[in-house]
């Protein structure tokens, strides 16, 4: 079928060979960027005036179709995990990256992000099912990111515990290691927020039917978050002391991770106990 490539590049992911892996993490995050580009283009006219308005930032159904197959295959489990574990600066922002091109809509899209800050915030809005708004793929990715696919497997291997080490190595007086470059802890921080975001979104509205193996999956991935102190870790950048300067630009690499920050705060608060 068409998503015969992914299902290969996903095997591809595990390969011995560190350039096979390259080559694939790199490939399907080009697969997935060129085809949201293309369809945002594609859906960018309004039907009412002709007219082109800018999508930028927007999840589409094609690109979901492909996040979906990835997502199936494996493509979110103990490989990528892996990538972001290497003590290769490169390796690890190449899975960074490519786990941040799977979840992105959630922070860039108004129907995702703007929505969860409403719900979080206490608002009450129609549509709040995660079907309804065209961004479910991407809360499955983030889910896979934390839990796995779903298949039921008890060596699911998270990337979560990947990308909160990313964070912790940049805090103060708390790594022992070398500190991953702040370009990579804004990427991974940014990954956190979706996740966030995600798992918020789907326990405040799948919450009357409390069976359904996605709130089952969502509650699960909120118990290895809070395993992993995600919200301490949060709240230490938010108030570090670097995040307490006096530095008014919000497109700093500093400003983008205390933002992310409190995105993910803001999403645990309202569906956590911590």
């Amino acid at each position: 079928g068409s998503t015969g490539g992914i299902m290969i590049l996903c095997s591809l992911l595990s390969s011995e060979d560190a350039e096979t892996r390259a080559h694939a993490t790199s490939a399907l995050e080009a697969i997935v960027i060129a085809t949201r580009e293309i369809g945002t283009v594609l859906n960018g006219t309004s039907s009412s005036t002709g007219k082109f308005v800018s999508r930028v930032g927007r999840g589409t159904s094609n690109d979901s179709f492909i996040v979906d197959a990835i997502v199936s295959n494996g493509g979110c489990g103990s490989a990528l995990a892996h990538l972001l574990i290497s003590s290769e600066e490169s390796v690890a922002e190449m899975g960074c990256s490519f786990a941040s091109s799977l979840i992105s809509p959630l922070l860039t899209d108004p129907r995702g992000s703007g929505k969860a800050l409403q719900q979080c915030m206490g608002t009450s809005y129609v549509g709040l099912e995660a079907k309804d708004d065209g961004l479910s793929s991407y809360r499955q990715a983030a889910l896979a990111l934390v839990v796995g696919e779903g298949s039921g497997s008890q060596t699911e291997v998270s990337c979560l515990p990947s990308l909160i080490q990313i964070i912790r190595s940049g805090a103060e007086d708390s790594w022992g290691g070398k500190a991953r470059s702040l370009k990579l802890q804004v990427v991974a921080g940014e990954c956190l927020a979706a996740i966030a975001l995600a798992v918020g979104h789907i326990v405040g509205a799948v919450a009357s039917t409390p069976d359904s193996s996605l709130y089952l999956r969502a509650r699960k991935a909120l118990e290895i978050m809070e395993q992993e102190r995600m919200y301490d870790v949060a709240f230490g950048i938010v108030t570090s002391a670097s995040s307490r300067s006096l530095d008014p630009s919000r497109n700093t690499p500093r400003a983008r991770l205390r933002e992310a920050a409190g995105l993910t705060l803001l999403a645990l608060s309202s569906c956590s106990d911590v």
